[in-house]
């Protein structure tokens, strides 16, 4: 949970004194602890979580770069102002 801490994504959580889990808290917890598997597990768990008959690729290498809720232009989409993925995995 510390990208979405980081990334001050947590302010709903924490309303009242019960935490109360968000969409952000769970891409932070599952996917900030994600990186640091072997590459092996990381691809293992990123395909079957894409399904049987998913196009993923067997092997995508290593990990260079997650980054957490980047800001992108929004130029040729139709949000207005900027797009916001929650996670970006860049790889060999």
């Amino acid at each position: 949970m510390l990208q979405a801490l980081l990334h001050k994504k947590l302010k709903a959580s924490f309303a009242d004194p019960t935490f109360r889990p968000s969409e952000d808290t769970l891409t932070s917890s599952v996917v900030g602890l994600m990186q640091y598997l072997p590459p092996y597990v990381f691809n293992k768990i990123l395909k079957e979580s894409c399904g049987i008959n998913s196009p993923f690729p067997n092997d995508i290498g290593y990990v260079d770069y997650i980054g957490f809720w980047e800001h992108w232009d929004a130029a040729e989409t139709s949000n207005a102002r900027i797009v916001e993925p929650d996670v970006i995995i860049c790889t060999n």
